[in-house]
């Protein structure tokens, strides 16, 4: 027998021959590690190189997606990897280095003689590298093992090796130490497992062990003095010592299978693993998820098994062993379960909030969509968003916690695919809609430009302009016009169309150019004009005074024919003969032949024939005839009626008051007619206000109404059912239309305000008489159709006849510009008034009744016009259909001196007031204020007639007719007052320079009256929404415009029965003032005027604008209104 030994702590026991065959295999056993250590790193390179791909894949769709969470695990996952590898090829580099061989040639050599110290150290560090070689082993493994757990993780690879070949290290077999060291191996193993393997099994385990420690015993005793190695002696004194442990152990052993088979063990232990299994049984069974536990009758049937296994022995011990294993693993099933179910409750719930606030935020942008042409499919994309919303609410109630499922889940996702379905549905609206205001955009823009043409046209058509310059601008302006109309016509096709906008902006391209080709044009025609501006304004100059000479012999002429003296009739005779012969002068001449070419020859022409020198020979000719009349006592003789009579007939020069009686057959049938012919071309227009600057306060209320009444003045046809509409009303009430496109000179910053809506009211009796108890009609007028100020009568005299040391001082009379398109107004309607297809329908005959109310009134204005041209009327003349006699100079002089010089101063003789020189001095006066024979008026009117839209209420804003008839005299032939017939109508010059009410304001400035009032009284007060109101004579003869009611605004009178009854003042504007008007209270002056046509200076010197003058200063005088043709 060899010598034996001792190897590390194990008991080893090796015959020396054994080395050799240990070495041998040894060197094979390495060959064939490193060959799998090969083959491991190439597997492990190959995973890498695979995972590389998928997780460089990933990583490039999460930045796509900008998944940056994504992007930094998968990078963080390479990291990992990484280190993992780097580890496995180090350890392996470092085993193939430790194990070559060189090392297993040296161990093959060694000898027993040769076990020496140095020698046991080297096969010691030897059989280390062999454990480290199964370590390395287990950490080439463990990488495997966590490479394929990060692959699943990611879900990126398909399928892989899921393990590499595992090449077991064996242990160094060294003889019978194989025995032993499994016997001390299966000995642990006994004691770990609590001695659960029956009681045969432990009793042959433990004669083995016995055996091994007999013979081990017996080997150490008879070869212990061979060993001569203190090391090798130290070793076998400490395994003797192991193995005195091990005999110890295995006595314990057999006490404790002594024991085991007495039962209390067993007992203890079957008790132990009852009380594990019923502590987890009562941990799940109050847990709130138990009855969800999909295994619930799996766990009920385990526990009844366990409650059966009542008997004390190792087949109950092993069946409860058996059953504590099976819920341990039921009871990770629970837990997983339930986190699961709640995990999948939270993402449902999660996804139903989602879904939720995303449906909301989809209806909320439906809601903002503002569009007319779809809306049809707007509301039925928010019934479908409102249907999907309810529904999803009515499904959220299945989403409980433990009871969620695959249906829950299921439905969710149903839910979310019909939303995106929903969203796409918004997103192509939202895109056709969008298309659709662009076109709306591209199309306005190219009506503004055609607008701006328009008004480009209409300047050059006004101007002179050469003709090669007129025909340069005609080809140009045809041709963007037409330009223009056509691309219109193309948008609006292609709102029904899928044509790109694209295709547009050639078109677009092309119109620009011209359109600024036009405005260079425009501005070069413009400085053209300019250059005869100077020219035609000295010849209108010219022309003005040329005819105002003209007019000034034909009075000069007139006053010589009323002249009637026997002393100086030659020089009578050789006066008229110049002027015969200076007016020859004028005609033969022709001004109306001349243009500004000519400015040189009449001036030549007026220098050279002057009307002044007539002027002083009149003059000095008067005089010397007053004095022959003064010196003459006859003169002042008093005369009888017949002897005026016969004065007048003698002397056919002498201008007499023609004061004309009634004439009924040029008046109306009945006071509905009147009032029919009125609300024909009458409107009510009210509006409210928003603030121009929020940081500066308003010097009103916002939310107050204001407005007034407005009638038709006159009017401009532009083009098909287009028109340009001059609307009349009183200063006050056009003082406060703020509107943001108001001329420039009548902006009012101060006032700190604009108009907010406005309502537009009509009488159904502008179209039929009949209905005028009707209700009204009326909408809210979009802000294109809004009317705004033409022209306030204010400072309209030249300083002459101005009010001393007043700024500013009005006429209470406006004109408002009214710019109207017909067609398009009878198709509007209000979105956020009309939200429904029958609110839009009724919105739109609300719309077309007041487009065809406003084209009524237009025709009653060419009806007035054609019968007043008839030259039947009482008025100076018929040009305009409106009053140019002044009933403050007719009445004053019928009152202070007609009826004052007819009354009897001798009843006996007849004698009257009356005398030659009294009849006379009424001729000049009568004269001056163009009061000649030829012309035919009365002194007052025998009636008036005036209605208009009284406001009754702010909140309701409901507008009420209110006029001179009583509402049970409408069909009679005039109105009778609380039983008084006459008709009190009186004048008052005592609000001239005053001011008449200090609300009224222009910016921040109170203006003084110029001119006086008409008052007449009825039995209706006046209210607030009527002033402005058109007045009528009996004749329906316009006269001018209610302003309100003076203090006192009632009058007591005795009527036809005999009873005191009250009745009401109405103030009304006058169109005109045909002779000075004096008031005695504070000695100021009135001047003629004209508010409507100012322009014949030669009764109108002193006035410097007027209707008329302001539309010549806006848009030429050439420019045509039905009034002004």
């Amino acid at each position: 027998m060899k010598k034996r030994l001792l190897l590390n702590l194990s008991v080893v026991s090796v015959p020396f021959v054994g080395l050799i065959t240990i070495g041998c295999k040894k060197e094979n056993q390495n060959k064939a590690q490193q060959k799998e250590f090969d083959i491991k790193i190439k597997k492990l390179d190959h995973l890498i190189s695979l995972f590389k791909d998928k997780t460089d894949f990933k990583q490039e769709k999460a930045f796509i997606d900008k998944n940056k969470d994504n992007s930094n695990n998968i990078q963080n996952n390479i990291s990992q990897i990484n280190i993992h590898i780097a580890n496995a090829i180090q350890k392996t580099k470092q085993f193939i280095q430790n194990n070559t061989n060189e090392n297993l040639n040296f161990l093959s050599a060694l000898k027993l003689e040769l076990f020496d110290d140095e020698t046991i150290n080297k096969i010691n560090q030897l059989i280390n590298n062999f454990k480290n070689n199964k370590q390395l082993f287990g950490s080439l493994d463990q990488t495997e093992i966590s490479l394929e757990d990060l692959y699943h993780a990611n879900n990126e690879l398909v399928a892989f090796e899921k393990k590499l070949i595992n090449i077991p290290i064996k242990n160094i077999h060294l003889s019978n130490l194989e025995s032993f060291q499994n016997t001390k191996n299966s000995f642990q193993k006994i004691e770990s497992n609590n001695f659960l393997n029956e009681q045969r099994e432990l009793s042959l385990l433990i004669n083995k062990v016995e055996q091994t420690l007999n013979e081990n015993n017996t080997l150490f005793s008879n070869n212990y003095s061979k060993f001569q190695s203190i090391t090798i002696l130290n070793k076998i004194k400490s395994e003797k010592n192991e193995i005195k442990n091990i005999a110890n152990n295995v006595a314990n052993l057999k006490e404790k299978i002594l024991l085991f088979n007495n039962g209390e063990l067993l007992k203890q232990e079957i008790e132990k693993i009852k009380n594990s299994i019923l502590s987890i049984h009562n941990t799940i069974k109050d847990d709130e998820y138990f009855d969800f536990f999909s295994q619930y009758r799996q766990w009920n049937k385990l526990i009844v098994n366990v409650n059966e296994a009542s008997e004390i022995n190792i087949e109950n011990l092993n069946k409860l062993k058996e059953s504590f294993n099976q819920i341990s693993s039921l009871k990770t099933e629970f837990e997983n379960e339930k986190q699961a179910k709640k995990v999948l409750f939270d993402d449902s719930s999660e996804q139903y909030e989602s879904q939720k606030t995303n449906g909301n935020i989809l209806k909320s942008l439906v809601s903002k969509l503002r569009t007319e042409f779809y809306i049809n499919e707007k509301n039925e994309l928010t019934n479908k968003i409102n249907r999907y919303l309810s529904r999803l609410d009515q499904f959220s109630g299945g989403i409980i916690l433990y009871q969620i499922n695959d249906e829950i889940v299921s439905g969710l996702k149903s839910f979310n695919e019909y939303l995106v379905q929903l969203e796409n549905e918004y997103n192509i609206l939202n895109k056709k809609n969008n298309r659709y205001n662009q076109l709306q955009i591209a199309k306005n823009n190219f009506i503004q430009q055609k607008e701006t043409i328009l008004q480009y046209e209409n300047t050059i058509l006004a101007s002179e302009i050469s003709s090669t310059s007129n025909q340069k601008w005609t080809t140009k302006i045809n041709k963007i016009k037409s330009n223009i109309i056509n691309t219109i016509n193309v948008i609006e096709e292609m709102v029904n169309n899928e044509t790109e906008l694209d295709s547009l902006d050639p078109i677009f391209r092309e119109i620009n150019i011209e359109f600024n080709q036009i405005k260079v044009l425009y501005n070069e025609l413009l400085q053209e004009q300019e250059q005869t501006k100077l020219a035609k304004q000295t010849f209108e100059e010219l022309k003005r005074d040329f005819n105002q000479k003209i007019n000034k012999l034909d009075e000069i002429k007139t006053e010589i024919n009323n002249l009637n003296s026997q002393t100086y009739h030659n020089e009578i005779l050789g006066l008229k003969e110049q002027i015969n012969t200076l007016k020859n002068n004028f005609v033969d001449f022709g001004i109306s032949n001349k243009s500004y070419e000519n400015n040189y020859e009449i001036k030549a022409f007026l220098k050279d024939n002057l009307v002044v020198n007539l002027e002083n020979q009149l003059n000095l000719l008067k005089e010397k005839i007053a004095n022959e009349e003064t010196a003459n006592p006859t003169n002042n003789n008093e005369l009888s009626l017949s002897e005026v009579e016969d004065y007048y007939a003698n002397n056919p020069n002498i201008t007499k008051f023609n004061n004309q009686p009634r004439n009924k057959a040029n008046e109306l049938n009945t006071n509905l007619d009147y009032y029919t012919s009125i609300l024909s071309r009458t409107f009510s227009f009210l509006w409210n206000f928003k603030k121009v600057d929020e940081n500066k306060p308003a010097d009103e209320n916002l939310n107050f109404y204001t407005g007034g009444t407005f009638w038709i003045l006159d009017y401009k046809h532009i083009e098909n059912n287009k028109y340009k509409i001059f609307l009349g009303t009183n200063y006050h009430v056009a003082v406060n239309l703020l509107t943001p496109n108001d001329y420039k000179e009548y902006k009012q910053p101060i006032k700190n305000k604009t108009a907010n809506q406005m309502l537009l009211s009509v009488n159904r009796a502008i179209i039929d008489p009949n209905n005028i108890d009707q209700p009204n009609v009326n909408i809210f007028l979009p802000e294109k159709f809004w009317p705004k100020t033409f022209w306030l009568a204010s400072n309209f005299m030249n300083e002459k006849a101005s009010i001393p040391n007043q700024d500013l001082y009005f006429a209470d009379f406006a004109v408002v510009e009214w710019n109207i398109d017909l067609d398009e107004l009878k198709e509007y309607y209000n979105p956020q008034l009309a939200t429904t297809a029958e609110a839009i329908k009724k919105e739109k005959q609300r719309a077309a009744f007041i487009a065809y109310g406003i084209q009524k009134g237009i025709e009653q204005l060419e009806a007035t016009k054609t019968r007043f041209n008839q030259n039947k009327t009482l008025n100076k003349d018929w040009n305009l259909p409106y009053a140019n006699i002044d009933y403050f100079t007719t009445t004053y002089i019928y009152n202070n001196q007609i009826l004052n010089y007819n009354n009897s101063i001798n009843n006996s003789t007849n004698k009257t007031k009356w005398t030659i020189n009294k009849i006379n001095e009424l001729s000049k006066e009568l004269a001056n204020a163009h009061l000649t024979n030829d012309k035919y008026y009365q002194a007052r009117p025998d009636l008036i007639h005036f209605v208009g839209y009284g406001l009754r209420s702010q909140s309701s804003l409901k507008v009420d007719l209110i006029g001179t008839v009583p509402n049970n005299q409408r069909y009679a032939k005039e109105p009778i007052y609380k039983q008084f017939k006459r008709k009190i109508f009186n004048i008052d010059p005592t609000n001239h320079g005053k001011i008449v009410k200090e609300s009224i304001k222009f910016n921040d400035q109170v203006p003084v009256q110029y001119g006086g009032w008409y008052v007449y009284y009825t039995d209706t007060e006046t209210v607030g929404g009527m002033s402005g109101s058109l007045v009528i004579n009996q004749e329906g003869l316009p006269i001018g415009v209610v302003f309100g009611t003076r203090s006192p605004s009632s009058m007591v009178i005795l009527n036809d029965e005999n009873k005191y009854v009250s009745l009401y003042n109405t103030s009304i504007v006058p169109f005109s003032l045909e002779a000075p008007l004096y008031n005695s209270l504070n000695g100021l002056s009135a001047y003629p005027y004209n508010l409507i046509d100012g322009t014949n200076k030669t009764k109108y010197e002193n006035q410097i604008m007027s209707y008329h003058e302001k539309l010549i200063e806006v848009f030429g005088k050439e420019y045509k209104t039905a009034i002004f043709n």
